[in-house]
């Protein structure tokens, strides 16, 4: 009986053993993935901490191109609408008060609007 005790015993210690080493090398594995999780976290947080201000200079240079454009795009409205007043009201009526002086009617076609002011 005493031999039989021992070799349970031995066969127990054995399971125990395997047990505990693969206990361990999970243990290991889960210490590796975790190590891995936080690296990338840490990873992710930076990249995220960078982006407002890669994103806020991304608008501020799109912001500038838009006004840029609009401003170009208003300009260009004013212009055509001085050459049209210089062309619909030639003349006294386009001129600057401070440079009027009375203008004979062009042509025998009826005056078109007037212009008064700049």
């Amino acid at each position: 009986m005493a031999d039989r005790r021992a070799q349970l015993v031995t066969r127990v210690r054995g399971m125990l053993a395997d047990a505990l080493g693969a206990t361990r090398a999970r243990m290991a594995a889960a210490d590796a993935d975790l190590a891995a999780g936080r690296e990338r976290l840490t990873r992710i947080r930076r990249a995220a901490a960078a982006v407002p201000e890669r994103v806020g200079g991304e608008r501020d240079r799109r912001l500038a191109e838009i006004d840029a454009h609009h401003r170009a795009r208003i300009g260009e409205l004013a212009r055509r609408a001085a050459a049209a007043a210089q062309r619909e009201a030639p003349g006294a009526a386009s001129a600057e008060w401070s440079d009027w002086r009375p203008t004979p009617p062009v042509g025998a076609a009826p005056p078109g609007a007037v212009r008064v002011g700049t």
